[in-house]
């Protein structure tokens, strides 16, 4: 199984395990964004490039079905960016996850299981409380939305990118157990954590700098390489073992200083573009817009 550093939102969007710093916003004298554009908006499925050879991910019964997406949607006449994650299954696969169920049940791995449009339910264990017994299990609710089922479960803010702030603001788990106001009995609690954000474009890009010091600058660079297609990468998401074993020619391009755990750089425009259109150097993620 391969061992993940952080969770799949986190893999996009914030610090991994290696960070490539830059000692200032990124690229230098491009015009600062002032509205996100029109074809940034829309449900993008997630599509990772193949993992290298030898590694897999262990997946669970159901697991293997699942897609993950992204959800861009504006807010407040296009200066701000709301980024939710959301885990889906496709209509058609339904047949194959009662099949897979059945062969689990077959093996004696669970004790029972249904499978509707709106539930997927599985019995797992049976066990005395207070000396009665009781069944247990596990489960996931559904939402149909055309050929896909919406787990959800797994619809969860990620960030706002609020560009007349300045701004990235990061959900985290936990928050207040309780709170003297609420909008809804039901209202989940979270911890937020905000960034100073520098946001550039270029043609079809755009760069958006997180500041974790005055000279330690973060970079999500996002690029319209179709229609329908963005490419994403990560300054919080480099391959070290490429850097390290081919740190002579990174250094060539520019001098990559080391800072404890991460790195600090200072190219020029010409030096950030052979660095972004490098191959190997960056988790490149590609999202694929499936609505708008």
């Amino acid at each position: 199984m391969m061992n993940k550093c952080i969770s799949l939102l986190a893999t996009l969007l914030i610090s991994s395990c290696t960070v490539l710093y830059f000692d200032k916003p990124m690229p230098e004298k491009a015009d600062l964004l002032a509205t996100f554009p029109a074809y940034l908006p829309g449900l993008y499925e997630i599509q990772e490039e193949p993992l290298a050879e030898g590694f897999e991910i262990e997946h669970s019964v159901i697991g293997k079905y699942v897609k993950e997406f992204l959800r861009l949607e504006p807010a407040e006449n296009n200066t701000k960016m709301v980024v939710l994650a959301e885990s889906r299954i496709l209509v058609k696969d339904l047949p194959q996850i009662r099949a897979a169920l059945a062969k689990t049940q077959a093996e004696g791995a669970i004790l029972d299981f249904t499978v509707t449009d709106h539930l997927i339910y599985y019995e797992t264990s049976k066990f005395l409380e207070d000396g009665k017994p009781q069944k247990g299990g596990q489960y996931i609710t559904l939402n149909k939305d055309g050929d896909y089922l919406i787990i959800a479960q797994s619809t969860h803010p990620g960030y706002i990118f609020d560009l007349g702030q300045k701004t990235q603001t990061e959900f985290e788990d936990g928050g207040p157990s309780a709170m003297t106001y609420g909008i809804y009995q039901e209202t989940d609690s979270v911890k937020t954590q905000t960034r100073g954000m520098v946001s550039k474009s270029g043609v079809d890009a755009l760069y958006f700098n997180l500041q974790d010091t005055p000279d330690k600058w973060m970079l999500i660079y996002i690029a319209k390489v179709t229609p329908t297609d963005l490419l994403l990468l990560h300054s919080a998401n480099i391959e070290e073992d490429t850097l390290k074993a081919n740190a002579a020619y990174y250094n060539a391009v520019t001098p990559f200083r080391k800072d404890g755990d991460n790195y600090v750089i200072s190219p020029d425009n010409q030096q950030l573009g052979i660095l972004l259109s490098d191959q190997k150097l960056f988790k490149r993620l590609r999202l694929h817009r499936i609505s708008n």
